[in-house]
């Protein structure tokens, strides 16, 4: 089964640091209690996170399952949240045109430039249950990091360079869905 505890020490793997984190928080649709998984690989050009969501068993939530929008784990649901990037330069033209959140606790606090998926976060989630593998979430996340992060000098949608140097490698994450 996916672990989902939190990780006694960070690891590197990929020369990118990899880190799994847990939060609680209350919810207010849900009245309950929702906790929430987050993967991280990141280094100092930026960090990709991968989130999921236990969801109270619960009627709606159970639909969800047929509609193959969550995934069991155990006894429990789980929604992939989001698949982020997060960086400390802009990429896209969006990136430009919204500038950067912050502070970003991914980043060491500096402010963050984001994009993010659910779409893809359901797919991973998918992916992994499937494979009874975090393996497959670890090497996901570093090919994201690669193709999204990497060392890109253009904007994947405008052609414009981006505010740092480098060579963008493509590859099959870096198209957006």
């Amino acid at each position: 089964m996916l672990e989902l505890t939190p990780l006694k020490a960070s690891f590197t793997r990929g020369g990118l640091r990899c880190n799994r984190l847990n939060a609680d928080f209350r919810g207010s649709a849900t009245e309950g209690m929702i906790h929430q998984t987050v993967w991280v690989a990141g280094n100092s050009q930026g960090a990709i996170t991968f989130v999921i969501m236990k969801m109270p068993d619960i009627p709606i939530f159970r639909q969800g399952l047929e509609w193959g929008l969550y995934s069991r784990i155990g006894n429990d649901i789980y929604m992939g949240t989001d698949i982020g990037r997060h960086t400390t330069y802009p990429i896209h033209s969006y990136d430009r045109e919204y500038g950067p959140h912050g502070p970003c606790m991914f980043l060491d606090g500096l402010p963050c430039y984001y994009d993010g998926s659910g779409m893809a976060a359901t797919e991973l989630l998918k992916k992994a249950v499937t494979a009874d593998s975090e393996e497959v979430i670890w090497n996901e996340l570093i090919a994201y990091h690669e193709a999204w992060i990497g060392n890109p000098d253009v904007d994947d949608e405008t052609g414009l360079e981006n505010d740092r140097g480098g060579s963008n490698n493509g590859g099959e994450h870096s198209s957006r869905t």
